[in-house]
């Protein structure tokens, strides 16, 4: 402590000399407050409510492959079926645009239109890691006029895509109302008579 006395000077200077150095530390080091994924991902989901694994399988999550390993820059595809519900991740390369990604894929999926069993709409999320993943934080309640089924049917056709092409939207998820149901009798006699095997 008297050596810092005695040398005002020299003290002074060494203190300079700290600052000088912490500022060009605090403008010169390079910060990554958001670090960029390994790997690019997107997930491709579809509910198809009740519907058991093995149909989910060769009717959606297959056709949904066969037209996301086209996509350029996709390294992996990984899938899982389960009752009522497809999901698919796609794996990108590192240097693939996503926004490009994400269009090309919305294209090929729409073009499944008469090939995926009736209404089925399948959902592009970009890919988020389980620790991430938040409650969704802004909701719409909407009523009119209508009847629910109707309700619904123009909040999906009119809403859902519009909303999720906004900027920074992630997902959009209509839920209420309620979704045509067609039950079917079946004559189990004349089914085992054609030797039909039901799922």
């Amino acid at each position: 402590m008297k050596l810092f006395i005695e040398r005002p000077i020299a003290t002074a200077m060494f203190f300079l000399a700290l600052a000088v150095l912490g500022a060009y530390s605090f403008l010169n080091i390079p910060l990554e407050l958001a670090p960029e994924e390994e790997y690019p991902q997107l997930d491709v989901e579809t509910i198809w409510s009740g519907v058991p694994p093995e149909i989910v399988q060769a009717q959606v999550t297959a056709p949904l492959e066969e037209v996301a390993s086209g996509i350029k820059g996709v390294r992996k595809i990984s899938s899982e079926s389960k009752i009522g519900i497809s999901r698919i991740t796609l794996e990108f390369d590192p240097k693939t645009n996503m926004e490009f990604a994400h269009l090309a894929l919305r294209e090929k999926i729409s073009g499944l239109k008469s090939i995926l069993p009736y209404r089925l709409r399948p959902v592009i999320r970009p890919f988020v890691p389980e620790d991430f993943r938040v409650a969704p934080f802004l909701s719409y309640t909407i009523s009119g006029d209508y009847s629910l089924q109707r309700l619904r049917e123009m909040l999906k056709d009119r809403i859902e895509a519009a909303v999720g092409s906004v900027k920074g939207v992630a997902a959009v998820m209509v839920s209420g109302g309620a979704d045509p149901v067609i039950k079917v009798e079946l004559d189990r006699g004349r089914i085992k008579s054609l030797n039909i095997h039901l799922y």
